[in-house]
């Protein structure tokens, strides 16, 4: 099932938020284990 445009964006800018504090050279091998409550957890 696709996402909505909406809720693309919206994970595109969380993904954004945090490569402000993973370090870009981690950044694959987060996106492989984070689930998307581990991302609004780590938003807070």
């Amino acid at each position: 099932m696709l996402s909505s445009p909406a809720n693309q964006l919206k994970r595109a800018r969380q993904l954004d938020a945090l490569a402000a504090i993973i370090p870009m050279s981690s950044a694959d091998r987060y996106a492989e284990v984070l689930t998307d409550a581990d991302v609004a957890t780590l938003k807070h």
